[in-house]
């Protein structure tokens, strides 16, 4: 993930987009509440969580699931609705 895009996500919402999205796959939401709670701050509306892989082993490893349940945890705590 690019080290600056809160302020990308803070400049979108500042030109007026009425809906920032972003695609990850996790990782960094799931570590920190703090950084969800930045980005929602800075305007972002949507994540997509993306988990990519050839076969369906990626999306049945209990680390995927973990980084799923935590991100969701952190957006939803930090302001972000479903």
């Amino acid at each position: 993930m690019r080290e600056d895009i809160v302020r990308i996500i803070k400049m979108a919402s500042e030109f007026g987009f009425t809906q920032v999205q972003m695609a990850t796959n996790g990782i960094k939401l799931a570590k920190s509440l703090e950084f969800c709670k930045e980005l929602y701050d800075a305007g972002l509306h949507t994540v997509y969580l993306q988990f990519d892989g050839v076969t369906g082993e990626p999306y049945l490893s209990t680390e995927v699931l973990i980084i799923y349940q935590l991100s969701l945890k952190r957006l939803r705590t930090a302001g972000l609705q479903d």
